[in-house]
């Protein structure tokens, strides 16, 4: 499995918006925008859980700097969070 990182996406992408989106690509466990805890709007990035990763490979090639709605998407392998 690999989870990706997306970021720059359109405020009105939602999950289920973002998961069409790269079922294209192959099998899709999980699809997921951030939203700020305090409004519930959209923090424009997310992450996708894709289950092969020859999959994830070709989808982060193919949608890397692919425009969405006038929005170039940063796409990559989601990196761990560093702790402080």
């Amino acid at each position: 499995m690999t989870k990706i990182y997306i970021e720059n996406l359109p405020a009105e992408v939602n999950d289920k918006t973002l998961r069409e989106r790269f079922e294209a690509f192959g099998i899709v466990k999980e699809a997921h925008i951030i939203t700020d805890k305090a409004t519930g709007k959209s923090r424009c990035f997310g992450f996708v859980l894709m289950l092969n990763d020859e999959d994830a490979e070709v989808a982060i090639a193919d949608l890397h700097e692919a425009d969405w709605d006038g929005n170039s998407l940063v796409v990559n392998v989601s990196k761990p969070r560093e702790r402080k």
